[in-house]
């Protein structure tokens, strides 16, 4: 079952890293108060890594209190 993760997890990172290399434009981006303007690339990379470290916080978080609960 790891065997599968890893496969999955490293064909997901490819098929990432080939879309954010085919948006190299720039882009307006509204953040709160200010408008930067930054390559779409470097935008959807960034949005990948947070949502990525979101996801992991998550799912410590889950399997954390799933472990409590069993015990």
């Amino acid at each position: 079952m790891k065997k599968v993760r890893h496969t999955a997890a490293i064909v997901l990172a490819v098929l990432a890293v080939i879309v954010v290399f085919q948006n190299t434009e720039s882009v307006k981006t509204e953040l709160l108060f200010a408008t930067v303007t930054m390559p779409l690339a470097l935008l959807l990379f960034v949005t990948l890594l947070i949502g990525g470290v979101c996801g992991l916080i998550v799912g410590h978080r889950w399997a954390k209190n799933g472990k409590d609960a069993e015990s």
